[in-house]
């Protein structure tokens, strides 16, 4: 299974199936797991499937001392003690995250708001939603406008 997961593809079809199953997630992949994960919080997955995984971003993204998960990572991560790190992890390595996160906001208000709040805290990740919300590249819904907003603006 994880020579398997040694393909992009592989590892993704693979967090579909198990995406319910945030132990099993975490035992293989560690903090990597929000790579796979990742693409299920795009628009083209029906809103379940993006609920569910925020809120397997959310468990992976509060880990203060993360699972180190399978060692071997194709493409590698680098630097290699970001796994260390899931916030940095996850801005460095999961596309159009913040993007997906906003607008889950309509789906799951409090999971996407405290995936938010947890990648808010780190300062280089506060600045680039700030900038993607001031030109206008993300559109916060009215839902949580107040709390992303009030996010933003504490990191000041």
């Amino acid at each position: 299974m994880r020579c398997a997961s040694e393909l992009p593809a592989f590892r993704f079809a693979f967090a579909r199936q198990v995406v319910k199953s945030i132990w099993l997630l975490e035992k293989i992949y560690g903090t990597a797991a929000l790579a796979a994960v990742s693409p299920l919080l795009a628009t083209q997955e029906d809103a379940g499937m993006r609920a569910q995984a925020a809120h397997v971003t959310a468990h992976f993204l509060k880990q203060e001392d993360p699972v180190k998960g399978d060692e071997i990572r194709v493409p590698p991560v680098c630097p290699p003690d970001s796994i260390k790190h899931p916030v940095s992890f996850a801005y460095a390595e999961c596309t159009d995250i913040l993007h997906n996160l906003v607008e889950i906001i309509d789906i799951d208000s409090a999971v996407a708001l405290k995936c938010l709040d947890m990648l808010t805290q780190d300062a280089k990740v506060c600045q680039a939603l700030r900038v993607l919300v001031s030109d206008g590249k993300i559109k916060i819904p009215e839902k949580g406008r107040a709390d992303v907003m009030g996010m933003l603006s504490v990191a000041d």
